[in-house]
């Protein structure tokens, strides 16, 4: 009885292991995007890096590594500090990521408050060293899957905030790092994380 059981628990963890390993393997065949920036890669390494090869590649990369990223800050972030949620969509017209206080804890404002609006910046564009220096793009669609992590990736932008004593109005400079499920949260003389709500 003890041994079926622990030949059980064993396959139960294996089981665990195996589904683990297939939730991070990549989902399904190159799409077209994929396979047009792969190509765009292969081109611009038979052309020797020439201007308009990698001129191409990078801008598609920039837009597919763009989409990563707009998947990946979106939705709903806990304040560590506070608890408040502070919702984040992207508004493709304007381009612009919002913030929006949607579950207010310690901030005394209401659901819906418009706390930061906050861009991509340049910093973030992908970038192919020249010919002597380069690291060789290969044909991989895992390498071009993990471009679209989106980590370690900065924006820049206002925050919308106000003295709570005198109710004055404030916009500060504020900058964001998304790091995976935990994003830094920078002001010029404060600092926060806040974590991804699952």
């Amino acid at each position: 009885m003890i041994a079926l059981f622990l030949s059980a628990l064993a396959m139960s963890s294996m089981a665990t292991v195996v589904v683990t390993q297939l939730r991070e393997a990549p989902k399904g065949p190159p799409t077209l995007q994929e396979e047009r920036i792969l190509n765009l890669a292969m081109e611009m390494q038979l052309n020797d890096y020439d201007s308009s090869s990698r001129e191409a590649f990078l801008k598609e990369l920039e837009h597919y590594m763009r989409d990563g990223c707009k998947a990946a800050l979106a939705g709903d972030w806990r304040w560590d500090s506070w608890g408040d949620i502070v919702t984040i969509k992207y508004d493709e017209p304007n381009k612009v990521f919002l913030g929006e206080v949607t579950g207010p804890v310690e901030m005394q404002v209401s659901p819906g408050y418009r706390l930061f609006k906050v861009y991509f910046t340049n910093r973030d564009k992908p970038h192919v060293g020249v010919p002597d220096t380069n690291i060789r793009v290969k044909y991989d669609i895992d390498w071009l899957r993990s471009q679209k992590d989106c980590f370690h990736s900065r924006f820049v932008g206002t925050e919308y905030s106000f003295i709570v004593e005198t109710g004055k109005k404030t916009e500060l400079r504020l900058e964001l790092v998304l790091d995976g499920d935990v994003l830094q949260y920078k002001l010029e003389k404060e600092a926060w994380y806040l974590r991804r709500v699952r």
